[in-house]
This record gives C-alpha cells, structure tokens and sequence, in this order.
C-alpha cells in the first residue's frame, strides 16, 4: 500500500499541542476575568440607577407620580388605539 493517503505523524506535535493547550487555558483565564469586570461594572451601574431613580421619587413624589400616571394614560390610548384597529381590520375580512 501507498503510504502517501495518509499523513504522516509529526514529532512536533507534542510541543505544539501543549503550547495551544497553554494559549487556550489563558485566553479562558482573561475571558473569565473580562466576563467578572463587565458583571460589576454592570453590577454597579444598576446599583446607581437605582439609587438615583429613590433619590429621585423621593425628593419629587408628586411629579413622580403624575408622570407614572400620564405614561400608564398614554400607553391605555394607545393599546386602545391598536386593538380597536385589529377588531376592524379582522372584521373586514370576515
């Protein structure tokens, strides 16, 4: 048989192989470290939103309030809007 279908084994494959094993695990070490600096940084960016938004409900409660209402107001018109237009448009085609 021709041994030219088949490649040959590399005597270098062992150093090669250990060198990527190397790179891999590190690139893994400074994924995870990337992954924890972005979880408390974000972490920490939720943390001030949320103390920002107290601070500000409750140095300003009643604009807070009338805000929460005109948003809650403005969305009920316009699900009405929508809905009332799919009963008609499902209407017409019946």
């Amino acid at each position: 048989m021709d041994n030219t279908s088949s490649p040959a084994p590399s005597r270098t494959r062992g150093p090669d192989l250990a060198a990527a094993t190397a790179h891999l695990k590190e690139s893994w070490d400074q994924g995870k470290e990337a992954a924890r600096d972005a979880r408390r940084a974000g972490k920490k960016s939720w943390n001030d939103l949320t103390r920002n938004v107290d601070q500000y409900i409750e140095s300003r409660p009643k604009t807070f309030a009338l805000e929460a209402l005109g948003a809650g107001l403005l969305v009920g018109f316009l699900t009405g809007i929508l809905l009332s237009r799919a009963v008609r448009a499902s209407s017409a085609r019946a």
